[in-house]
């Protein structure tokens, strides 16, 4: 078994509840830790993400290497002679879309990762018996609907930035309630044994 078919597998059919949670809290303590405590000094990077074409390609390219790893390992059954082609097609479609699309990249390619992302979370919270775990599968929900919205209309996630920043208190406000919403989860992982 090769390292990717390992990868895949662990992600989509053998991540725990445990460990799924456990990412995703420390993912979201990490994040919102450093928009409060930097959230001044970051305020220049964020009013201007949506047209950071670097941040772009960089998120882009992670979005292709995941949708990549999907297609390269699942199972497609009778269209498994149709594989390489599709990868081509995989290739050519991303780069010519990192190379024409170049307004709102950035947001758009975090807004694929953000569609991609809770895959693999959904697929630990799979029929498992904590009531708690559907905190994780809530987060998942909003991360794919803004997702899609990012992608398709990537200038909601600039007036929203831009609506966040317009106020100290704001930004504040939203780093504490993810940073809470982080700490919940860690506390539901290990007070309801996930």
């Amino acid at each position: 078994m090769t390292w990717t078919a390992s990868l895949y597998d662990y992600l989509y059919r053998s991540m725990p509840l445990h460990t799924a949670g456990l990412l995703t809290a420390v993912f979201l303590m990490i994040l919102h830790g450093i928009l409060l405590l930097r959230g001044e000094s970051l305020r220049p990077f964020l009013a201007g993400f949506h047209r950071n074409y670097q941040a772009g390609v960089v998120l882009l390219f992670l979005g292709f290497l995941w949708v990549f790893l999907i297609w390269s390992e699942m199972d497609l059954g009778e269209f498994f002679h149709l594989e390489s082609k599709v990868q081509f097609v995989l290739i050519a479609g991303f780069a010519l879309f990192g190379w024409y699309v170049r307004d709102y990249l950035s947001v758009r390619a975090l807004g694929l990762l953000m569609v991609l992302a809770p895959g693999p979370l959904l697929q630990a919270a799979l029929l498992e018996p904590p009531t708690s775990r559907l905190l994780l599968v809530a987060l998942c929900y909003v991360w794919l609907v803004a997702g899609m919205f990012f992608v398709g209309m990537p200038y909601l996630f600039r007036d929203l930035v831009a609506w966040v920043l317009r106020s100290p208190a704001r930004l504040r406000f939203g780093a504490l309630a993810g940073l809470a919403y982080g700490v919940l989860m860690v506390l539901c992982v290990y007070l309801n044994h996930w």
